[in-house]
């Protein structure tokens, strides 16, 4: 539940962020400042090298063997290895950003703004290493803490009070508020860390650096899998502000926004069985590892269709009702965006799942493919027509990648994972997932 809570905290702030841009700002600067935050996730992505899953499933397995020695030297060392690249990352934005966002988006806004979109990009590799960390200690008060509510929250209150004191009144304001509290919610996750694993564990030089590297090679697999559920998320977006005006990036990027209500219950789901997944494995209990997944995509996949439902009748509306009528055009981005969510939801969690069961290089494999397909499609569909056929690129790719996850998930381990069909085994699943949540 109180995952659930995060969640919905997370979203509601991040909407609340998006009203607030859309009534102070003009569409153009709402567009940089939503071209930004794609931009600074792709690079999140990258510099989190795939140890936000990895962490989870290190932790919690070796908690399971009862070494909660091992359980802590394994989330300092994902602490460790992700500021250090995403440290990296972040200086490569400062000194080559601007001119590189300067040739793909033909905007001064964001070049100025290169080393504030530098620290929110390592802030959110860190801050969301640290809170999958304590994910893995199967503590989800703290893990939901420093998760995307609070952060979004945080988010909404610091940009309000610059707005309403016209503090901010341009992109690139908005971007440096969004750095600075990132970096705070960075800090106090790795705060709160460092006092979970007090004290830290002794370690030798040649044995410290032995297990980065082992941590790496295991990690590196899932950071492919990881950047592409960022990019199959952001790279539509980023290709309409390459290809398209600011205007439509807002329009683009508002509907996605809202897109992601679609998404909201797989994404609640899916973090608080992560951990569980690793555990059933490692004990060997695949019946019940099987039947747990199933109950997931069920009770995320009857939400979703809902949702999907109320878009198709007044999705319109809804985006000028929130935004404004600059907006409305994003409807149809909209609708299809959110029909391929559906389609993901019912498939079930097979992505992680086979990432918590050390299926990583499976994972890696699709994900090269998916994100191929994904940029080739875009970018093919934004020369050729708008923005709802790069929407509709952008599901199908998605669609793509979650099906070959979920045969493979089928194939490797013998498990599926996607909703049930019965009405009698649906009603049962909703029954049982009861329990889940009030368990979290």
């Amino acid at each position: 539940m109180m995952v659930m809570t995060g969640r919905l905290i997370g979203i509601a702030s991040s909407f609340a962020v998006s009203i607030a841009l859309t009534r102070f700002l003009d569409p153009n600067e709402v567009g940089l400042y939503l071209l930004a935050y794609s931009v600074v996730f792709v690079l999140a992505a990258v510099g989190r090298l795939g140890f936000q899953q990895t962490v989870v499933r290190q932790v919690a397995s070796s908690l399971a063997a009862d070494n909660p020695t091992a359980a802590n030297r394994s989330a300092w060392v994902a602490a460790e290895v992700t500021m250090l690249t995403s440290g990296l990352i972040a200086l490569a934005v400062c000194a080559f950003g601007g001119p590189l966002f300067q040739h793909l988006f033909d905007t001064p806004s964001l070049t100025t703004a290169a080393l504030a979109i530098g620290i929110w990009t390592f802030s959110e590799s860190v801050r969301t290493v640290g809170a999958e960390a304590h994910r893995g200690f199967h503590d989800i008060r703290s893990a939901t803490l420093f998760g995307e509510g609070p952060r979004n929250l945080l988010l909404l209150g610091s940009m309000s009070l610059g707005l309403s004191l016209t503090l901010i009144n341009d992109a690139r304001g908005a971007i440096l508020v969004a750095a600075i509290t990132g970096l705070a919610m960075a800090a106090a996750s790795l705060g709160s860390l460092a006092l979970r694993t007090w004290p830290r564990p002794n370690r030798m030089a040649g044995a410290s650096g032995q297990r980065h590297r082992d941590a790496l090679v295991d990690s590196l697999p899932l950071a492919l899998g990881g950047l592409a559920t960022v990019v199959l998320a952001q790279a539509d977006l980023i290709i309409v502000g390459a290809l398209k005006d600011s205007s439509s990036v807002a329009i683009y990027g508002l509907a996605l926004r809202v897109a992601t209500l679609v998404g909201l219950p797989a994404l609640v789901l899916a973090s608080i069985t992560a951990p569980r997944i690793a555990h059933l494995h490692t004990l060997d209990k695949k019946d019940e590892l099987e039947k747990l997944l199933r109950i997931i995509a069920t009770a995320a996949t009857l939400p979703v269709a809902a949702i999907l439902l109320i878009f198709m009748a007044a999705g319109g509306p809804i985006l000028s009702l929130m935004f404004g009528s600059s907006y409305e055009a994003g409807w149809l981005p909209l609708v299809i965006l959110s029909a391929g969510c559906v389609v993901n939801v019912a498939m079930g969690l097979s992505a992680i799942t086979l990432a918590m069961t050390g299926h990583q290089r499976d994972v890696a494999l699709v994900s090269v493919f998916s994100i191929t397909l994904m940029l080739g499609g875009s970018y093919i569909a934004g020369v050729l027509a708008g923005i709802s056929m790069i929407a509709a690129a952008a599901a199908g790719a998605v669609v793509v990648q979650n099906v070959a996850m979920t045969y493979l998930c089928w194939r490797r381990l013998g498990i599926l994972t996607i909703t049930q069909i019965l009405p009698r085994q649906v009603f049962k699943d909703l029954q049982s997932v009861r329990s889940i949540w009030v368990s979290n």
